[in-house]
């Protein structure tokens, strides 16, 4: 059977090429522009685009190696490796789905493995982020990761409808969007893998019969299901009720937050 697996990708594939012993300050000045999008980086941060121009080349000759080089310089390809027991090829009817900020960093990272990844062969692979979303402010990041949520509903539930097996990929990426994919995993994922630290070993964490207390939804399935249309005024006293953390307040319009878009999701 064929799998959807979707890969929260993170910066490792670049920052992995810096030697920390003599370029600790390219490693500061990366970690300082994580989240600075490409347009900021080439206005604001010349120094980090060439830093980052550099890596991509030693990421590009790393990903030529052999498998163990290749498994050390990317943990989303760790995990890829893993997967399929060190045989990539074996993906090649599957559909590989690769998740990222609209960061420098981060798009480029994804388009290093999106290319090696195409090249073994596994052509069905394409990478998804929405607009401005990274982790420099928690309203931007709630707002992405709802905005994600959406899309990746999408292609699960027609993956699922041609009957693939769902897999999430979370060894990379970072540990704020790994917490809130393993939490959508548990509802929508058929495994969940990650690799034990500092080793190549995956462990995979199977599908849990979790379900969602629908009587917990049933006050605010009018709100909730209106919300799930397009924004509602913060004003109406009815969309006031709602647990705060399943809604979104952007001014003076409310919607669905990831947990609210999950647990409206659940409720049939």
């Amino acid at each position: 059977m064929s799998r959807l697996v979707i890969s929260t990708v993170g910066t490792s594939l670049l920052t992995n090429q810096i030697d920390r012993e003599y370029e600790s300050s390219d490693y500061i000045r990366l970690r300082n522009t994580a989240n600075c999008s490409v347009e900021e980086v080439d206005k604001h941060h010349e120094d980090v685009a060439t830093i980052i121009q550099t890596l991509k080349e030693r990421a590009e000759e790393k990903l030529n190696g052999d498998i163990d080089d290749i498994r050390e310089a990317s943990a989303e390809l760790n995990g890829i490796y893993g997967l399929y027991d060190q045989d990539i090829e074996r993906g090649k009817s599957d559909t590989h789905l690769l998740i990222t900020t609209d960061t420098a960093q981060g798009l480029i990272t994804a388009e290093l493995i999106e290319t090696f990844l195409k090249n073994k062969g596994l052509l069905s692979t394409s990478t998804y982020y929405t607009p401005g979303f990274s982790l420099n402010e928690s309203v931007t990041f709630a707002e992405g990761i709802a905005n994600l949520f959406s899309y990746v509903q999408e292609v699960i539930t027609s993956s699922k409808n041609n009957q693939h097996t769902i897999c999430f990929n979370l060894v990379g990426s970072f540990k704020a969007i790994q917490g809130y994919f393993n939490t959508i995993g548990m509802f929508y994922a058929d495994e969940i893998i990650y690799i034990f630290e500092g080793s190549n070993e995956i462990i995979r964490i199977p599908k849990l019969p979790v379900q969602v207390d629908k009587l917990m939804i049933e006050p605010y399935k009018v709100q909730l299901a209106m919300m799930e249309v397009g924004d509602v005024p913060k004003s109406w006293q009815e969309a006031q009720k709602v647990p705060s953390d399943w809604v979104l307040v952007d001014e003076q319009e409310m919607t669905l937050s990831t947990w609210g878009k999950l647990l409206w999701s659940q409720k049939c």
